[in-house]
């Protein structure tokens, strides 16, 4: 299943300037980051949506949404584990990688530390060379801190 969901980067309002907002697939059985998209300036997940599923391959997929993305036009494209969008990617967002906390805010920097958050993420949940059973914030702490552990989790590592 493919779920759909918008998220703002909190941190990254500057002045005037609205926090980044952006629109992840994210497929609730692998875990995994499939797209996102960025949230134009004076709109909503409503426009962006679209723009994501447009650039997935989603056909013969289940796909779920919440209320924000149940417009005509979005259904007409795509269709209850969509909760795992908000349990499996957006809070391990906040609270493994402190995303909302971040104050990054300058040109594509939120943007992009965004997806190098999920990237890390994906990459974390697909090691399989550490077989402790720890959690995914002391996963990448461990990662960050020992290069051999991080190269393994690559897979760079010398056979």
């Amino acid at each position: 299943m493919l779920a759909v969901d918008g998220k703002t980067l909190r941190g990254s309002a500057d002045g005037d300037a609205p926090p980044v907002q952006r629109v992840s697939a994210f497929s609730t059985e692998l875990g995994r980051v499939l797209g996102q998209e960025k949230v134009a300036g004076k709109s909503n997940e409503i426009t962006a949506i679209p723009e994501l599923l447009e650039a997935l391959h989603i056909k013969g997929l289940l796909v779920s949404i919440d209320a924000m993305g149940c417009q005509r036009e979005i259904a007409a494209r795509i269709v209850r584990a969509h909760w795992a969008i908000e349990n499996r990617l957006h809070w391990m967002l906040n609270v493994c990688f402190g995303e909302d906390d971040c104050m990054i805010r300058k040109d594509h920097a939120p943007q992009n530390l965004s997806l190098l958050k999920k990237i890390v993420l994906n990459l974390i949940r697909a090691d399989k060379t550490d077989t402790a059973k720890t959690s995914l914030r002391l996963k990448r702490k461990r990662a960050a801190r020992d290069d051999d552990i991080r190269m393994k989790m690559l897979g760079n590592h010398p056979l």
